[in-house]
């Protein structure tokens, strides 16, 4: 829309300026070639200077390189140098008047006119209204100076009018001196054009910008404005004409014009006070509907269980909802005003800060972020923010977030439990398969190879535990196998149930004899366990080793660990004498200060 305004108002001073510059060639040429109708229009009026032509043609010569300048420099400077030309031109007019001098302008164009007459200069009021164009079209491109230049254009329209005013009652005293000295019509009507355009291209001047304003007021002075200057002038020369026709007298007249103009004025009053009330009552409605919409809005704003906030560009909070109030523990006073980086947990801090500027250079941001109640509570939003611009207002971010804290904590959760033992705490099998085949990545590459060694642990004599003191007791010895095994060996080593009475140890930098060293240890802190527990029974295991020398993948490492355990298991009960099965060497005799399970 703004477009189509700039191409028409482009398009209006450059259809005035051809007609500024048509028209006074076409007087000129009535000059040179002595055609009276090109001159005074009508025989008998004033005819058109060839100073005053000229001075038409300069400007409208600056208004066609106004338009040019729309679309470059080049032509920027020219308008103004045309405009002094004009103003001095005018200067030179009423100074040849004022000390009774002749001007050169005068013969400048036509050089057979007589420089001593007056008759060949143009009038007074011409001269003024050049000076006032001249300083309107230099001030047309001055920042600060559009109210001036509006004034200068409206006190030409003014006084072109009165001279049109003055040719259709015949008062002489309008425009100009005298009959041959005055402002002849189509003077009066370039004045007009001329002023007209130069308004056009001034939006700063507050009667244009009302006339080309899209509200109320400015559709009703665009209808206003022509009927308030034709009416009264074309009613008072009708009352002139019969008046000079004899078709009525002078009383009749004056009466007559005063009712048609009253009747007339109060038409247009009635029609455009029904518009105004049309459009009065439009406005009630479509505001209270606003404030209806208004209202739902709010209560979706407040009431919404999402959190929905308001801030901008560096962060500082302008609107929150109930909803992060409640959240967060604030009051509305205690967070308005402030800046949300200061809610947000210190460690995420400089995630707010990259988060700020992709909100601005993307329009758009999606994430986690984790702020702090006033309690100190730890709270994780998941936002999906974006930037809002509207005109003549700086931009703004939209935040809307969920609270996903115990989400978030219900799927770490789940997370545990899919890869811990529920019994021991320890990895189950899809653990440990999980971070073994990572560390086995890692120990393959060249530059993070430190020796791993997998070692495959069978808990002995469980069943005897089982059948003599109950299961629970033996997922208690479960439990405490675990445990014993965790607090020998690193933290960086893996330790997992593998399965029933199954443990798997993934040592990292262990290799051949160290690798054996853990498993001694592990031995050792049964065998200590045993002599200080009250348990009415023993911990035992055998384990297997299985160093990791190639490419063979978990599963056959671990086969291989499992195999050694087993020859391990066979060689402890061989040694022992004992081939009992269950062993029944793991079961202490019976006192009554056995716990009970």
């Amino acid at each position: 829309m703004f477009l189509f305004r700039s191409q028409f108002q482009q398009g209006s001073i450059s259809l005035a300026g051809a007609i500024l510059i048509i028209l006074p060639l076409a007087v000129l040429c009535g000059w040179w070639a002595d055609i009276v109708v090109f001159k005074s229009v009508l025989d008998g009026f004033p005819e058109m200077k060839p100073a005053g032509a000229g001075g038409f043609f300069l400007v409208g010569l600056a208004l066609v390189l106004s338009g040019y300048g729309h679309h470059t420099k080049r032509f920027r400077w020219l308008p103004a140098v045309s405009g002094c030309i004009i103003a001095i031109g005018g200067i030179a007019v009423l100074a040849a008047y004022t000390f009774q001098i002749s001007s050169p302008i005068d013969t400048a164009l036509i050089p057979n006119l007589d420089p001593a007459s007056t008759h060949s200069r143009v009038s007074p009021v011409s001269a003024i209204n050049f000076i006032f164009l001249g300083a309107a079209i230099i001030l047309a491109r001055s920042r600060g100076f559009g109210h001036l230049c509006g004034v200068l254009a409206t006190f030409v329209i003014t006084t072109a009018y009165a001279s049109l005013l003055g040719h259709l009652y015949s008062a002489n005293t309008f425009y100009g001196l005298s009959g041959i000295n005055g402002m002849p019509l189509h003077t009066a009507f370039l004045f007009m054009v001329a002023a007209v355009a130069l308004l056009s291209e001034n939006r700063e001047f507050p009667l244009v910008e009302l006339l080309a304003s899209d509200s109320l007021g400015g559709a009703s002075a665009r209808r206003l404005v022509p009927v308030v200057i034709v009416l009264p002038t074309l009613i008072g020369w009708l009352r002139l004409t019969g008046e000079e026709r004899g078709l009525y007298d002078t009383g009749f007249g004056g009466a007559a014009a005063i009712l048609v103009q009253m009747c007339l004025l109060l038409m247009v009053g009635l029609i455009f006070s029904a518009r105004v009330h049309r459009s009065d009552m439009n406005r009630r409605q479509a505001e209270a509907e606003l404030a209806d919409k208004e209202m739902r809005y709010r209560e979706l704003f407040d009431y919404s269980q999402g959190l929905i906030c308001v801030h901008d560009l560096e962060g500082r909070l302008s609107t929150v909802n109930r909803a992060t109030l409640h959240l967060l523990g604030y009051s509305q006073d205690e967070m308005i005003g402030r800046n949300l980086r200061e809610f947000v947990a210190a460690p995420v801090r400089p995630e707010f800060d990259a988060y700020l500027r992709e909100v601005t250079h993307e329009g758009l941001a999606n994430g986690l972020l984790e702020l702090e109640s006033k309690d100190g509570k730890r709270v994780v939003l998941r936002y999906y923010n974006v930037l809002a611009a509207e005109e003549g207002k700086e931009p703004y971010v939209l935040g809307h977030a969920q609270n996903v804290t115990e989400l978030l904590e219900a799927q770490k959760k789940l997370n545990e439990l899919s890869l811990t033992d529920e019994l021991t705490g320890l990895y189950n099998r899809r653990g440990f398969v999980t971070m073994a085949e990572h560390q086995l990545k890692l120990e393959r590459h060249s530059g993070t190879a430190r020796g791993l060694s997998l070692m495959f642990a069978d808990m002995d004599g469980l069943k005897a535990i089982n059948d003599t003191y109950g299961h629970e007791a033996g997922s208690y010895a479960i439990k405490t196998l675990g445990r014993l095994i965790s607090s020998v060996v690193r933290n960086a080593d893996l330790v997992a149930r593998w399965g029933g009475d199954e443990f798997v140890i993934l040592s990292v930098g262990a290799h051949g004899e160290n690798a054996q060293l853990v498993v001694d240890r592990i031995l050792e802190r049964i065998d200590e366990h045993n002599a200080e527990s009250p348990e009415p029974y023993l911990i035992g295991c055998s384990i297997g080793l299985a160093a990791i020398e190639d490419d063979r993948p978990l599963d056959e490492l671990i086969a291989q660990a499992d195999k050694a355990m087993y020859a391990e298991k066979r060689r402890r009960k061989i040694a022992a004498g004992d081939i009992s099965d269950p062993p029944q060497s793991f079961v202490r005799p019976w006192t009554e200060h056995s716990p009970r399970y």
